[in-house]
């Protein structure tokens, strides 16, 4: 059993679990290395265009933690913060988790705002020049992983 495996358990017992961030798909926003994420368990109303979800994905990558990018009805798109193009299909049931809360440095910001929302719609409106910020964050290090992953 993995620990995503485990958060998927205590979220599915109607537990929230915080867990680090691990990849560099949800930069710039989210961190490897820096961020811990806050995730409830999920309801109907806040899988919205705009929020982040913990799903399961496949076998070869058993969750994915991206924003929501589509919902038609049953069916969510999920795309990181830090993809240029690749998407993820998948239904609503398999969401996990959804992320209310990252902390960075003992700092806590929420996610499941009105406002976070905004964010994510305009940095989707932004895909065609995401490439070309995206690689001046990463040249000014701005999100470049620091410190240890843990999975």
């Amino acid at each position: 059993m993995t620990v995503l495996d485990e958060a998927a358990r205590l979220l599915e017992e109607g537990r929230q679990v915080m867990i680090p961030v691990s990849g560099v798909s949800m930069r710039p926003w989210l961190r490897p290395g820096l961020d811990l994420v806050t995730l409830a368990p999920p309801e109907a109303e806040a899988m919205r265009v705009g929020a982040i979800v913990l799903a399961r994905y496949t076998a070869e990558h058993p969750y994915v933690m991206h924003r929501i990018v589509a919902v038609d009805g049953e069916e969510l798109t999920l795309m990181g913060d830090g993809n240029i193009q690749a998407r993820e299909r998948v239904r609503r049931a398999d969401v996990v988790g959804v992320a209310i809360s990252a902390e960075r440095r003992g700092c806590q910001r929420r996610l499941d705002t009105a406002a976070e929302r905004r964010k994510g719609r305009l940095w989707l409106a932004l895909r065609p020049l995401r490439r070309y910020i995206l690689y001046v964050l990463k040249k000014v290090d701005r999100y470049k992983p620091t410190g240890a992953m843990l999975f």
